[in-house]
């Protein structure tokens, strides 16, 4: 999917919500590039939801939108699921189930989740623009691989083609700067 087509599907905001993102910075930071459609989406459209999904953004102020969190607590919980308690004898199976979290070879990058765990992620390696979606239904343990890029997995999202939620085309939602103040 071309830009110019995502953008005829969904709409972008008015304004940029955020300021432009210094992708030298975050570059340096990860230690990696990014998919240049996620870059690109992050500059045009910020951090939000499509559905259930969050999409995060390296400069959003709030932990559940903010790109550098989610990798956080996806990495935390996926080395958590990799490790066997030893309690059974398929522990070993179960854990070796799931995906290495980057910056393991092959690793995965959080960079989209749900209210209920569920998460999407790249799985590294090669050139960040051929990186595959990976989603984990935290759910029913399932876990599929899309040979998609960002951009074609958000408008698949849009169109209602989720294969881990079941819902049907939703609009892109940004995300609140802040959190409302209490009553």
């Amino acid at each position: 999917m071309t830009r110019n087509e995502f953008r005829d599907l969904v709409p972008p905001p008015p304004s940029p919500p955020l300021s432009p993102v210094d992708w030298d910075a975050v570059i340096e930071r990860l230690g990696t590039q990014l998919p240049s459609d996620y870059r690109w989406f992050a500059d045009v459209y910020g951090a939000g939801t499509f559905g259930g999904w969050r999409i995060a953004h390296p400069d959003h102020p709030l932990p559940g939108f903010n790109l550098w969190d989610r990798i956080k607590v996806q990495s935390e919980a996926f080395a958590f699921m990799r490790t066997p308690d030893g309690d059974q004898e398929s522990d070993e199976d179960f854990a070796a189930s799931f995906a290495e979290p980057f910056p393991a070879a092959g690793g995965v990058l959080a960079f989209a989740d749900t209210d209920t765990g569920d998460g999407a992620f790249w799985l590294t390696g090669g050139d960040p623009d051929e990186w595959p979606i990976y989603t984990d239904d935290r759910g029913s343990d399932v876990r599929v691989t899309l040979d998609l890029t960002t951009l074609d997995w958000l408008a698949a999202l849009a169109r209602g083609d989720d294969p881990i939620l079941d819902q049907g085309p939703v609009q892109w939602a940004p995300a609140p700067l802040e959190y409302p103040e209490s009553p």
